[in-house]
């Protein structure tokens, strides 16, 4: 049974061809295990969460004045784009669900980071950076097919995902 991640999944998923796609599975089974001190992004991905469970979006200011310089530039890039998203909306947080999506002998661990409500609405949201160009329509609807197949039952509102 091969497992991987989502984000993983995902790079799969968008690699154009066959052939980039079995380079992909092939750099996967390279990569070995995970090692969050590798991980680029986490830092980031860490603080949206804090900055949500806090409700306080200067945790993302705080995180631009902490990353090596190296990570400042892109980081800062993405921090003003998520602090546009969120804008004025004043989201609830909740746990996000967590689960595993299963088909042909692999197992998918769909995890996303954020679990965001608002007065009429609850989603689980997945944290994707990748310096590529932006998913497509196709690729979106891979991963919120996976999360709302993962969704159900395991948080407390059924309608998550």
């Amino acid at each position: 049974m091969i497992k991987i991640g989502l984000t993983t999944f995902i790079d799969i998923v968008r690699a154009p061809t066959g052939a980039a796609k079995i380079a992909a599975l092939s750099q996967f089974k390279r990569r070995g295990t995970y090692k969050p001190a590798h991980d680029y992004w986490r830092p980031l991905r860490n603080a949206i969460k804090r900055a949500h469970q806090n409700r306080d979006p200067a945790v993302l200011e705080r995180l631009l004045q902490e990353v090596p310089t190296g990570k400042q530039a892109n980081y800062r890039d993405v921090v003003q784009k998520y602090k546009r998203w969120w804008g004025r909306t004043d989201y609830q947080w909740f746990d996000p669900p967590l689960n595993e999506w299963q088909h042909e002998g692999v197992t998918v661990r769909v995890n996303p980071e954020l679990g965001l409500a608002t007065p009429v609405w609850r989603t689980a949201v997945k944290l994707y950076f990748r310096k590529r160009e932006r998913l497509n329509k196709l690729e979106i609807d891979v991963v919120l097919r996976l999360l709302q197949l993962t969704g159900r039952g395991k948080s407390p509102d059924p309608g998550v995902g």
